[in-house]
């Protein structure tokens, strides 16, 4: 069985790893409009780009409840630290 700092630390890593992805989705979203819906509308299908920005849109959405999810989890977890001073700070 898992102490309760080991369920915290590994809350930490999975966070890291979904901060990571809504990052990545912001970029993608970034990216996309200013290459082809900006620079390249004339050349580019604006239906498709909006599609795949929605897609986008979506996974970051998903991403962000997952973070919500792993930060009520960690403050919840925290509370639980035997040591109080050595409580670790919820993001």
């Amino acid at each position: 069985m898992n102490s309760v700092r080991e369920e915290y630390e590994a809350l930490i890593l999975r966070e890291d790893s979904v901060v990571q992805g809504i990052q990545t989705c912001e970029r993608a979203l970034s990216l996309l409009v200013d290459e082809l819906v900006y620079r390249e509308s004339e050349s580019s299908c604006l239906e498709t780009a909006e599609a795949i920005c929605e897609a986008i849109r979506q996974k970051e959405e998903e991403l962000r409840k997952q973070w919500h999810r792993i930060r009520w989890e960690k403050a919840r977890l925290a509370s639980q630290f035997p040591d109080k001073q050595a409580k670790a700070e919820v993001r």
